[in-house]
């Protein structure tokens, strides 16, 4: 990968640490004071409220990133989709946002919760992080929403204090996405030009959003609807309180390891527009073993740590957790191999209809899996639910990569690190026999003497990542 490709994704993997950062870094406070029945609360209205906010968005911000990367270096041409495309955004989201203020006012039960919760709508009609992401520039996003989440943080320290202060946690978290969209337009200028509005066809964009917009409804179906489907099968608000948790590590952990894609959809774009298929190819196997060098240690340190983490991190109220955090971990490995082909080969060479059939099976998959599981297994069962549709889909992806030119030797590049994971694995376990020192020193102390063991696997073996990069030095 080049130094531009390296530098963006820095910037991006910062970004989403810092979009999850706020929620991870309260949890251990948040969960002893809201409890596991308002954490369950915030989580059943939060995803209702996401549901809404993903009709609002219409797959503009796939279709925008692409859109934008494919026309980076003609100003004009880029400027005219930029235009056209927030012109679009804001006119659904506003329908979308009255929609969603009158259903929040007709559901008495969690009212004051989903009304708090409307600025995560509204922070849709703000978002154009996906044109800074088409033209490469990660450095925008990240930097201008530091200080938004740090306030967060603090904000949530200050005025969340007992379970009466639900509406003020849902409050503050809707409120830090709508700011901190709002300071994407800061500098704007300097990127795009002014189109009269006679020049602008706005239409034109609905079939191309529409064709993103139904996968990204499929993944949110069995992503966010396991969730609705646990709080109304299981009657247990616990039970999605716990549940909410597991995702929350989970999708962090996801996050982190994704980051590589979401840089190199614009990149994978920009060499499909040119013709450069060898060089699509060759940026999907660099980018494929850099996901499962960072993916294969978190799975095993979590794995192994998640009992210790979970007694400090969440508090002893959440001992059913770590059997949820266990059984995650397969979840992890498919969601991250599962975006890297979505991202990487399909949306970028304008095959995200296979990439829409492939998440359609697995929202039927995940529905009727939540309606068997749920009611008896609770939120083990809508964890089963989701390992099983993501299985789907990721198998359904991998299987359409390995039929085109665009294919590659999968674990060709793996053993190494395959090896080191298991090196990891063992070290950690006899590390926890040896000075089982408990709470978050011995989580701590476990990252620690884990990546320790893991780098020097990888650092004497010929030809990894880090093997080459010592050398190197």
């Amino acid at each position: 990968m080049d130094k531009k490709t390296i530098k963006n994704y820095a910037y991006n993997l910062a970004y989403q640490v810092l979009v999850l950062i706020a929620p991870l870094v309260t949890t251990p406070y948040v969960s002893r004071v809201l409890h596991s029945d308002g954490i369950g609360d915030y989580s059943y209205t939060f995803t209702i409220a996401t549901a809404f906010s993903l009709f609002a968005a219409l797959g503009v911000n796939s279709y925008g990133q692409r859109e934008i990367a494919y026309r980076q270096d003609d100003l004009e041409a880029r400027s005219k989709v930029f235009w056209e495309l927030v012109t679009l955004r804001a006119a659904v989201s506003a329908v979308v946002l009255v929609a969603y203020i009158i259903y929040s006012m007709t559901y008495i039960e969690f009212r004051v919760y989903l009304l708090a919760q409307t600025f995560v709508v509204a922070a849709v009609m703000l978002d154009i992080s996906w044109f800074f992401q088409g033209v490469e520039d990660f450095k925008p996003i990240a930097v201008r929403n530091a200080f938004v989440k740090l306030v967060t943080i603090g904000f949530i320290f200050l005025f969340v204090k007992d379970e009466g202060d639900v509406w003020i946690y849902c409050l503050i978290n809707a409120l830090s996405m709508a700011v901190g969209n709002l300071f994407f337009f800061v500098g704007l200028r300097k990127r795009v030009v002014q189109i009269p509005w006679s020049e602008l066809d706005v239409c034109r964009h609905v079939p191309g959003t529409l064709q993103f917009f139904v996968p990204i409804l499929a993944v949110q179906v069995y992503s966010q609807l396991d969730k609705i489907l646990l709080g109304a099968l299981a009657n247990d608000a616990a039970q999605n309180g716990y549940y909410e948790q597991v995702r929350k590590i989970s999708n962090f952990i996801v996050t982190l390891v994704v980051s590589l894609n979401s840089v190199l959809y614009s990149r994978n774009a920009h060499l499909f527009s040119a013709g450069d298929k060898e060089g699509m190819r060759k940026s999907m196997r660099e980018s494929f073993t850099v996901i499962w060098m960072v993916m294969l240690p978190f799975v095993v340190g979590l794995f192994l740590a998640s009992e210790n983490l979970v007694g400090w991190f969440f508090g002893p109220e959440y001992e059913p957790v770590t059997l949820l955090l266990r059984v995650s971990c397969p979840l992890i490995v498919l969601m991250c191999v599962g975006n890297f082909v979505g991202l990487q080969y399909l949306s970028p060479t304008g095959l995200q209809n296979r990439m829409t059939a492939a998440y359609i099976v697995a929202a039927v998959v995940d529905v009727i899996s939540n309606v068997i599981l749920a009611p008896h297994l609770l939120a083990l069962g809508a964890l089963c639910a989701a390992i099983c549709a993501e299985f789907c889909s990721c198998g359904l992806q991998l299987w359409m990569l390995m039929r085109s030119e665009y294919r590659f030797h999968i674990l060709a590049d793996l053993v190494p690190y395959a090896t080191g994971a298991a090196a990891m694995g063992v070290v950690l376990v006899g590390w926890q026999h040896v000075i089982p020192f408990g709470g978050a020193i011995q989580t701590v102390s476990e990252m620690g003497i884990g990546a320790l063991a893991y780098a020097i696997v990888l650092a004497v073996w010929p030809g990894t990542i880090i093997n080459r990069f010592v050398s190197r030095a």
